[in-house]
């Protein structure tokens, strides 16, 4: 378990900036946080070019001078910079996004004094991630209705998304959106054998790591970012007043209790489309609240492979990264 005490590791810092976030008060913020950093004696390279952070990042690694990365944007841009980083290299969020789930989750502050004090003292826990199609993803994978809301507001974006973006795009779904029968098969889990599969079919489909939605809905309450599992819950039937009934439900605590709702915790999972419905066309995906394309969709889980700086203390009750290292292997894939 982590000590929570203060210590003196690599005095280099990387601030790895969303260009939308360089700009106006969240440019303030960043600025100050790298202010009380050189206050304290670290030294700061920030900016948002990728091929410059990337040579910076390796080049501190191999002479044990870095102490962390820290990812400046939403969740959004951390699962980009955990897809082109190492199970080896610090992250820390600074919340500058719509929703910030992973810092929230983690109790990661977005005041710069707080969080240049989780830079000094912070405690670096190991955690899962999915992958899906080959990208990772640290919050959860989903396909279905909430994936064509996301990929509608990105396509119309033009500037930072705010929760009110939602609203028009979750309208125009609501209206077109035609709930096809998704196919999904799981493997592993608790009670299933690496080598056997269950077969489900479902109208949305959600893929969690951590037990977090946007809106603070607890639609993946009970999934655990280290338990080498993904909790994958499946909601069987179609239509807008069915959705809204789902809603309901959910709010309340109480959706998977329905009997045409579905959970399973598994290793592995497999999510197509039907034949029976070929005029549903291509149906979309998201991870971490950001579009990944269409169907079909392989998500696998990828132990150990995120290594985060949290404040101290919230270390408590989570594996440290030093007792991980004593004992079993970091996954890099």
């Amino acid at each position: 378990m982590s000590t929570g005490v203060c210590r003196a590791p690599g005095r280099h810092v990387v601030v790895w900036i969303n260009p939308r976030a360089g700009s106006g008060a969240a440019r303030g913020r960043i600025d100050a946080l790298a202010d009380r950093l050189r206050g304290d004696g670290f030294q700061v390279t920030s900016s948002a070019d990728v091929e410059a952070l990337l040579e910076a990042i390796g080049r501190h690694e191999r002479d044990g001078r870095l102490r962390v990365v820290v990812a400046a944007g939403g969740d959004g841009t951390l699962q980009r910079i955990v897809g082109l980083t190492t199970s080896r290299t610090p992250l820390l969020p600074f919340p500058l996004g719509t929703e910030n789930l992973v810092a929230r989750h983690f109790g990661i502050s977005g005041d710069p004094a707080v969080l240049a004090e989780t830079v000094r003292c912070g405690e670096e826990v190991v955690v899962d991630a999915g992958r899906a199609n080959g990208a990772l993803f640290l919050i959860m994978a989903s396909c279905g209705f909430d994936a064509d809301v996301v990929r509608r507001l990105h396509a119309e974006r033009s500037g930072h998304i705010r929760r009110w973006s939602y609203a028009p795009h979750v309208m125009r779904a609501m209206w077109r959106y035609p709930f096809p029968r998704l196919q999904v098969r799981v493997w592993g889990g608790e009670d299933l054998p690496e080598e056997r599969h269950i077969e489900a079919e479902a109208r949305w489909v959600f893929v969690f790591n951590l037990p977090r939605y946007a809106m603070g809905l607890p639609l993946g309450h009970g999934a655990d970012e280290q338990d080498g599992l993904l909790d994958v819950c499946l909601f069987q039937r179609g239509g807008v007043g069915r959705g809204l009934f789902y809603l309901t439900q959910v709010l309340a605590g109480r959706h998977r209790r329905l009997r045409d709702v579905r959970w399973f915790r598994a290793t592995r999972i497999s999510i197509t489309g039907t034949d029976a419905e070929p005029s549903a066309g291509a149906i979309p995906c998201q991870l971490d609240g950001d579009p990944a394309g269409t169907l079909p969709l392989e998500v696998e889980i990828v132990p150990r492979r995120v290594r985060l700086l949290l404040p101290a203390g919230r270390g408590v009750g989570r594996r440290s990264s030093g007792e991980r290292r004593e004992t079993e292997e970091v996954s890099d894939d």
